[in-house]
């Protein structure tokens, strides 16, 4: 259950500061792996193939061209997965969202509610669930030429949603009865018992 006020006898056991710069960068660093994982092993299966790619862009401008492409989507992957947590928060908390960004994390917030965890997992996973299924369809139904261009927006994506999954990891060994408030960067939990142990 999500509350507007925080009810009696609950009293904060963790913030989580992500504006934090030793924590921003350890969530970052924790993409790495994860991205390496899953685009070294792919390569074997489907090596690139950037000869496949339209005649009519040639030499060096074909990879500043797929360079600029690729940032774009990557914008474009950052906001969407933001849109999807407002709309997940909408959704389940019933909560109006914010958005705003730190110079590292991009963030969707809701100031005005008390998230218990169950919604707060709902919230936190629905963007990598939504768009590594979205992307996988996609690897499957463009053309060969383009593969490279979803499966590494789905390896990039995937890497970049750690910080949820970090999130929902630290979560899940607080108490079960928690509730968080979402202030962006910062986030307080609340709880009737203590820390776990």
């Amino acid at each position: 259950m999500n509350y507007d006020t925080l009810p009696e006898g609950f009293q904060c056991v963790r913030t989580v500061d992500l504006k934090d710069k030793k924590l921003a960068q350890k969530l970052n660093l924790l993409a790495l792996p994860v991205f390496l994982g899953l685009v070294v092993p792919m390569i074997f299966l489907v090596p690139p193939n950037l000869a496949a790619l339209p005649e009519t862009i040639s030499g060096l401008f074909r990879y500043w061209l797929l360079l600029l492409f690729w940032l774009v989507a990557l914008i474009a992957l950052t906001i969407l997965h933001e849109l999807i947590h407002a709309f997940a928060m909408r959704l389940v908390a019933k909560a109006k969202p914010g958005f705003g960004f730190t110079g590292l994390v991009a963030y969707c917030n809701c100031e005005t509610k008390y998230i218990c965890k169950r919604h707060y997992y709902v919230i936190a996973l629905a963007p990598l669930v939504s768009i590594t299924i979205l992307l996988g369809v996609a690897c499957f139904l463009l053309p060969p030429a383009w593969f490279w261009f979803s499966y590494g927006a789905l390896a990039a994506h995937a890497a970049s949603a750690m910080g949820d999954v970090w999130i929902c990891t630290l979560f899940a060994r607080l108490p079960p009865d928690i509730l968080m408030i979402d202030r962006g960067a910062k986030m307080d939990v609340y709880s009737k018992r203590g820390p776990a142990d």
